[in-house]
């Protein structure tokens, strides 16, 4: 029997064994699938779930519970499920599934800094770096330290704080 002649459905594909040879085979056509789903006519035994009319995640992985309001979002979580990581790095090797994240992560080989803070002018490689910089200028210092009583700007520190100090 050839695995694209197996309809799938979520309760079926969620009994497949994880990250066996069949369950990669399988992953990959329906990637394919639903990346070529505008151009593909005709029936096929490999599909997403239908939408439903007012579902604001309507994109569903067929072999975990999460949901997608985009189609690309489901393509991307999908090469989790592979291993699949298209996108690499040509000077230490380490793979991405999401060229944003590769983008960032290649910003540590050549220091490149694009997002500066207007207040003070400090550069960091993420915008979500710079937003969690921010509120450090906004009204100071939110998040005590249940044990010594030292504050911090963000719950991040303050959570680093207590596993260098108190654990």
């Amino acid at each position: 029997m050839d695995l694209t002649d197996i309809p799938i459905s979520n309760e079926a594909a969620l009994n497949v064994p994880s990250r066996n040879g069949d369950e990669d085979v399988i992953v990959k056509q329906y990637l394919e699938f639903i990346k070529d789903a505008d151009a593909v006519e005709g029936p096929s035994t490999i599909r997403p779930d239908p939408i439903r009319p007012g579902e604001k995640k309507p994109h569903a992985c067929y072999l975990c519970p999460k949901k997608f309001k985009q189609k690309s979002r489901l393509v991307s979580h999908l090469q989790t499920h592979t291993g699949e990581k298209p996108f690499v790095c040509d000077i230490c090797e380490k793979g991405f599934t999401q060229k944003g994240h590769f983008d960032t992560h290649y910003r540590t080989h050549t220091g490149e800094k694009p997002y500066e803070c207007d207040i003070c002018g400090k550069g960091f490689s993420d915008r979500s770096n710079l937003t969690r910089h921010v509120p450090a200028h906004e009204g100071g210092k939110r998040f005590k330290c249940g044990v010594c009583g030292k504050t911090f700007s963000s719950n991040a520190n303050r959570n680093r704080h207590y596993k260098e100090k108190h654990e």
